[in-house]
């Protein structure tokens, strides 16, 4: 079975931003800090621990890190970025180490939430803002930072998957689930590794426990290894 990391505990090391390798590097961090973790976003909040363009990993050696985790950034990068920061990923991670990337919105499910009229999650239908919100951002809600908050491509099972298998990584686990008490399980959480290895639902269910209280996902209704 894969292991989750064990601890978000700090460590006393000296490095990038005062951490050492094997880094765990938490992408597009906006104001949620994991302590010990490399917070990175491009903007400085209260969380970050390195203001840096996440799209760039280039400051980081070959297998310097453990982990990549990142929450509701990845629909945020431009359709060159995205496959251009995973190949990049599988470079930085360890042999053991992985990817996991929860947040995306997951356009077939949002697509069929909209044509079948099923109930909102912010209102009272799955109306064209419900889908706006999801494929776009809603930028709005951000308007010092609205190229920043834009949405700019779409996401669906098979072509995460394919994103995966083309920057290298031989095995991926994706799967979708409700965010808090939405009506809609419109988003899409993957992990991967670059080594070939059996994972199953029960493996996942620990991985997503254990950062649950950052994503939120409504554990009674995961769909589980899509």
């Amino acid at each position: 079975m894969t292991q989750a990391p064990r601890t978000f505990q700090p460590e006393e090391t000296t490095g990038i931003a005062g951490l050492s390798p094997p880094y765990l590097i938490h992408l597009g961090c906006n104001r949620t800090r994991i302590p010990g973790w490399l917070n990175i976003d491009a903007r400085a909040t209260d969380a970050t621990n390195l203001v840096h363009d996440c799209r760039d990993l280039s400051i980081f050696d070959d297998k310097s890190t453990n982990m990549v985790f990142s929450n509701a950034f990845f629909e945020h990068l431009t359709m060159h970025d995205r496959a251009a920061l995973l190949r990049d990923i599988h470079r930085v991670l360890t042999d053991d180490g992985f990817l996991y990337f929860c947040g995306v919105p997951d356009f077939e499910t949002i697509a069929r939430s909209y044509l079948e009229r099923r109930p909102g999650n912010v209102s009272s239908r799955f109306d064209l803002f419900e889908a706006y919100r999801y494929t776009h951002g809603d930028p709005e809600h951000q308007s010092e930072w609205w190229m920043e908050q834009l949405h700019k491509t779409l996401f669906d099972v098979e072509t995460l998957k394919t994103l995966l298998n083309e920057a290298g990584f031989r095995t991926h686990y994706v799967y979708r689930y409700a965010y808090g008490k939405e009506a809609n399980a419109v988003n899409l959480g993957f992990m991967a590794w670059k080594d070939v290895r059996a994972f199953s639902d029960k493996d996942a269910l620990p991985i997503i426990s254990l950062f649950a209280p950052l994503t939120q996902p409504n554990m009674e209704r995961l769909e589980l290894g899509l």
